[in-house]
């Protein structure tokens, strides 16, 4: 049989217990995705924590800002970098690997090699040498070039893989510290950057065809010129606002003088998360609460939300976090107290007559 109610305030009653689920529904929610986080962001974090204590040990800063601005904002700092070089790769890749299988026409001035005669009559010495040295300067670079502008991609690549399964936040740290992460992005800039160099050179082999040999003088000025623009440009930005170049004084930094490299309060939080993490009842609790095993199959367990509760206070007892056991215990006796309005309001209406409970009654609303 069902359950009918039936009176005055019947409809209302009900109105207010579909209501007082949803609400317990909405924050068991969001209780969930809180407990999620917070186990997303300390679980293993004790396997990094000797690395993290040593930031000024780092050979870099990455370590640092992945403690101070989280690893959600640091990731998407390395995506945008090396991603940034692998496009900028692929683009240069796009005009090199053509000009290897049509070359220009500097270079059909000399002969092919299976081409060339032995006796040196008809091919004179000058004519012979500037054609070689030119020849072997534009492919050698062109294909140097293609090469490292590959790796820069294929590295890139390896490293968003990479990032893109991890699980945890330690995991993230484990990457940088014992993957040597951020080396593997230096590998990716590095290609880039030579690969560009080599295309300059494999572009200047073929100039030097059509215009002479002052075209050296003239690329040599012009790099000067850009080499100094950049340097001081890129100085004044990393300087002032660098991790490395600004505030770490071990790695040349300048920090002003009452701004010193100190991240002890960060160390502190990440100490605590640690602490959290070494606890083997978090993941006991939910053990003991959830109603499937690891392997797909049902587990005889309880009621998952007592359990969790309870244990959830006492480690928290134990390790001085009073303000976060206030919390659940005046959740808890929030919901004690609208449990009790509710079934107190059913009970006097009964008494009064107005409404009435019958299982299986007919004509009441099943």
């Amino acid at each position: 049989g069902g359950g009918c109610i039936q009176g005055s305030d019947g409809s209302s009653s009900s109105s207010d217990d579909m209501a007082d689920a949803q609400d317990e529904a909405v924050e068991a929610n969001l209780r969930d995705e809180s407990v999620l986080e917070w186990w997303k962001k300390t679980n293993g974090l004790h396997t990094v924590l000797e690395w993290c204590t040593n930031y000024k040990k780092h050979p870099a800063g990455w370590g640092a800002l992945l403690m101070i601005h989280g690893v959600p904002e640091v990731c998407g700092r390395m995506r945008n970098k090396v991603e940034t070089n692998a496009m900028y790769s692929a683009l240069f890749l796009s005009a090199t690997i053509p000009s290897t299988m049509s070359p220009p026409p500097a270079l059909l001035q000399c002969k092919a090699y299976h081409e060339r005669p032995t006796d040196h009559l008809d091919y004179p010495e000058g004519i012979q040498w500037e054609c070689e040295i030119r020849t072997r300067l534009f492919f050698y670079s062109i294909t140097l070039s293609i090469a490292l502008h590959l790796l820069a991609i294929l590295l890139a690549m390896s490293f968003c893989n990479a990032l893109d399964e991890t699980a945890r936040d330690a995991d993230v740290y484990r990457m940088f510290s014992r993957g040597k992460g951020f080396v593997a992005t230096v590998k990716v800039e590095k290609a880039f950057r030579l690969g560009i160099l080599l295309d300059f050179i494999a572009m200047f082999a073929i100039l030097e065809y059509y215009v002479g040999w002052e075209i050296v003088v003239c690329f040599a000025l012009l790099l000067v010129y850009m080499f100094r623009i950049y340097t001081t440009t890129t100085a004044l930005l990393f300087d002032n606002g660098s991790i490395c170049n600004y505030w770490r004084e071990e790695l040349g930094g300048k920090p002003d003088a009452d701004d010193p490299y100190d991240l002890s309060v960060v160390v502190e939080r990440i100490h605590k998360r640690a602490k959290l993490s070494k606890h083997e009842h978090f993941n006991e609790k939910f053990r003991r609460s959830s109603s499937f095993t690891a392997d797909g199959g049902k587990a005889p367990v309880g009621s998952p939300l007592g359990p969790l509760r309870t244990r959830t206070e006492g480690s928290l007892r134990k390790e001085g976090s009073s303000s976060a056991v206030d919390t659940l215990q005046t959740s808890a006796k929030k919901r004690a107290r609208k449990h009790a309005a509710i079934n107190a309001t059913q009970e006097a209406s009964r008494r009064q007559g107005g409404i009435s409970v019958a299982w299986g009654a007919p004509g009441g609303r099943k």
